[in-house]
């Protein structure tokens, strides 16, 4: 059994102030990032999850009918339904 706490059971015992808390700056930004790392993940996740439902439902996305020029006239790209 190895003791990585060697030094810090003796320092409360005796009542020395420890270092508790140090670093803890670091540790909230590095998870705050990565929170939002996840958060733009899952909306990217949850878009294609809903163009693949109205792909599915035989549905245009509001999105791709604007950009398949749906009232500009134009031609729809190849695979985009055209409105």
């Amino acid at each position: 059994m190895q003791d990585d706490l060697r030094g810090l059971k003796e320092n409360v015992i005796v009542g020395r102030l420890i270092p508790a808390g140090t670093g803890f700056a670091h540790h909230e930004e590095r998870r705050r990032s990565q929170e939002d790392i996840l958060a733009a993940e899952l909306q990217e996740l949850e878009a294609a999850a809903s163009e693949a439902a109205a792909a599915a439902a035989g549905e245009e996305p509001a999105e791709l009918g604007e950009l398949a020029g749906g009232e500009s006239g134009e031609e729809a790209p190849e695979g985009v339904p055209a409105s």
